[in-house]
């Protein structure tokens, strides 16, 4: 009998994991990418060209997703709307909790967009919430998170200060 399930399990295993794209850091971050925003319109990465992009995915369900928010939310209202811009896509979750729930936060500076059925962030290779993915101004994937952490925080906020810095040298914005 174990002889049977070894292969099973092995091909369970292959099977799943060849379903699920995995996004690298290294890797450019697809520009397809495009879950609608709230109020209507698909999401386009090229409004963003030049920015440090955090796309944070989270349900309303998720405490660990509420509680990475103010750090988000500090990390948009420091680093402006100027060099970085965090787009919070709600995951798996119909558009109508989705809105009340951003409906009752503070104005966030947020991009939100929805990804209902989960499709996008599968895509992705997300497969937990809250997922953040930091991507810098070259369009390249530099860091990604799974669930949160004070670890994870500074984690995520060095990424993003190695992101700004060199985004600024190559603006010509450092001085010697």
């Amino acid at each position: 009998m174990r002889q049977l399930l070894a292969p099973i399990t092995i091909a369970l295993l292959l099977v799943c994991s060849v379903s699920k794209a995995e996004l690298q850091d290294g890797q450019p971050f697809p520009d397809d990418f495009s879950p609608p925003i709230i109020g209507g319109e698909d999401l386009n990465l090229s409004d963003y060209d030049g920015k440090i992009i955090v796309v944070a995915f989270w349900a309303t369900w998720c405490r660990p997703c509420l509680e990475e928010f103010p750090y988000l939310m500090s990390i948009q209202r420091q680093a402006t709307n100027e060099h970085v811009q965090v787009i919070a896509v709600t995951w798996n979750e119909s558009r109508r909790k989705a809105r009340r729930a951003i409906g009752n936060l503070p104005d966030t500076g947020f991009v939100f967009a929805i990804d209902r059925k989960g499709r996008h962030g599968e895509s992705l290779g997300v497969g937990a919430i809250p997922h953040t993915i930091v991507i810098g101004a070259d369009g390249i994937v530099k860091y990604q998170s799974i669930g949160f952490s004070e670890t994870s925080v500074e984690s995520l906020i060095e990424a993003i200060n190695v992101e700004l810095s060199a985004k600024q040298q190559s603006d010509g914005q450092v001085e010697n």
